[in-house]
């Protein structure tokens, strides 16, 4: 990414084939070295990934080179948003319905817009 920063990430949500949510966002990445200047952003950033458990362990896999233990070393980066997309699946009667507390984030940000 850091020689072609233009990315795009696809978020999923869904429980059967009926209740589904797809977002594809394209945008260009940044990142965020451990410098001072960018240090309010990496912390930031911390603080959100930490609510989640075990947030990690997608992008880190213990390695061990000539008896060593490589250490974790974080990259923090951000996607400057340039366009959103997607598609869903949810039946007519789910439509009509407020926001089930039960439904994802992705479904209920879909649900608020359609309703707008």
């Amino acid at each position: 990414m850091r020689e072609n920063p233009s990315v795009c990430v696809e978020f999923e949500e869904g429980s059967v084939a009926t209740n589904w949510a797809t977002v594809l966002v394209t945008g260009k990445f940044e990142e965020l070295p451990s410098t001072p200047e960018h240090d309010a952003q990496r912390t930031r950033a911390y603080l959100l990934l930490k609510e989640h458990p075990r947030w990690w362990e997608p992008s880190y896999a213990k390695t061990v080179v000539e008896g060593k233990t490589r250490p974790m070393e974080l990259l923090y980066f951000r996607i400057l948003i340039e366009g959103v997309s997607g598609r869903r699946a949810i039946p007519d009667e789910i439509m009509r319905a407020p926001a089930r507390k039960k439904q994802g984030l992705l479904l209920r940000l879909l649900h608020a817009i359609s309703t707008r």
